[in-house]
């Protein structure tokens, strides 16, 4: 029983891991108890220079990792790293999307980027690849109400959707 709990827990820890670390990962998100996703959109979305911009009321807290995801494709099978890296690279070109979170107290930039997979999807049904966007270095403070979200990209970058997510913290 023992050995039993003990796998469990690692098996959560690594999923935990792999969202807050925000590398591919071919377990479910959702099954991560107490992850949230707010979609932005789920139509087809050209990101430019020009900021999109979506409104969304949050209170951010401490004890949570916070990603915004663009969702580059779905219907991709999970294959080795690689495959999955080539397939990330042929999406993205040389694009490099940002997002900016404002509110009263502040402005706050998601420009570091991650390459994700969702085996259920938040989109558009299953088996995406995203690429997600986790805060600059500085910290987004415990309290910070949220009220815009601006995605912009260098060059064009055509997304399925996009979607604001926000997990607890190990």
């Amino acid at each position: 029983m023992n050995l039993v709990l003990s796998f469990r827990g690692v098996c959560v820890g690594l999923v935990i891991l792999c969202v807050t670390m925000a590398i591919g990962c071919q377990r479910d998100w959702g099954e991560v108890s107490g992850t949230r996703y707010v979609p932005l959109s789920t139509s087809t979305i050209l990101l430019t220079a020009d900021p999109q911009v979506f409104r969304l009321s949050e209170t951010l807290h401490a004890d949570r990792d916070y990603l915004v995801c663009l969702v580059l494709a779905a219907g991709v099978d999970y294959s080795s790293q690689a495959e999955m890296d080539a397939r990330y690279q042929d999406l993205m070109q040389d694009a490099k999307p940002t997002a900016s979170i404002s509110g009263p107290d502040g402005i706050y930039r998601f420009s570091e980027l991650h390459q994700m997979w969702s085996k259920s999807g938040q989109v558009s049904g299953g088996k995406e690849l995203a690429a997600c966007l986790s805060p600059d270095s500085e910290v987004v403070p415990q309290g910070h109400v949220m009220d815009t979200i601006r995605l912009q990209s260098n060059i064009s970058l055509k997304l399925i959707g996009a979607y604001w997510m926000s997990v607890p913290k190990i």
